[in-house]
């Protein structure tokens, strides 16, 4: 929370949502599965790390799951 600055609630969405991509990519590499290096999975771990904060920060009602996503998307796409 204070690292980030966001709220306690955010903080434990954000560690669900990192959560589920660590599960993601410990099962491929347990499985022998994992295509990806040790630098990409930290690479992939810091983008989503990145993108989580940055779509709270940024896109009001994101958090809340009261955000237009077309109109999000429609600004994304157009830059």
């Amino acid at each position: 929370e204070r690292i980030y600055n966001i709220s306690r609630e955010q903080a434990e969405r954000y560690f669900r949502d990192m959560w589920l991509v660590v599960h993601s990519l410990a099962t491929l590499t347990v499985t022998g599965s994992a295509p990806y290096t040790e630098e990409e999975m930290g690479r992939i771990l810091t983008e989503f790390s990145v993108s989580i904060c940055k779509a709270y920060k940024e896109i009001p009602g994101f958090f809340e799951g009261k955000f237009d996503k077309d109109a999000v998307f429609r600004e994304l796409v157009s830059k």
